[in-house]
């Protein structure tokens, strides 16, 4: 059995989530030699609010300048 789990930031169309599962499982299906019946796609969609990225929240409007921070002292 073949999990592949994909997080990605909320906002993903059904119809993109559908293509990348659609492409992973055929990837997985030719590369590797599994079963189809035997591979499994999760698409996690996370919103702003639930990831950070240097500490700063997502949805923090500063975010671009905040997040290319190097240290505490910036």
């Amino acid at each position: 059995m073949t999990i592949t789990r994909i997080d990605t930031w909320d906002g993903i169309t059904e119809k993109k989530a559908k293509l990348w599962a659609e492409a992973i499982t055929k990837i997985i299906y030719e590369e590797f030699d599994n079963n189809l019946d035997e591979i499994q796609v999760y698409i996690n969609l996370v919103s702003p609010s639930h990831w950070s990225q240097a500490g700063i929240m997502g949805n923090d409007d500063s975010w671009i300048e905040k997040s290319k921070r190097k240290s505490y002292g910036e």
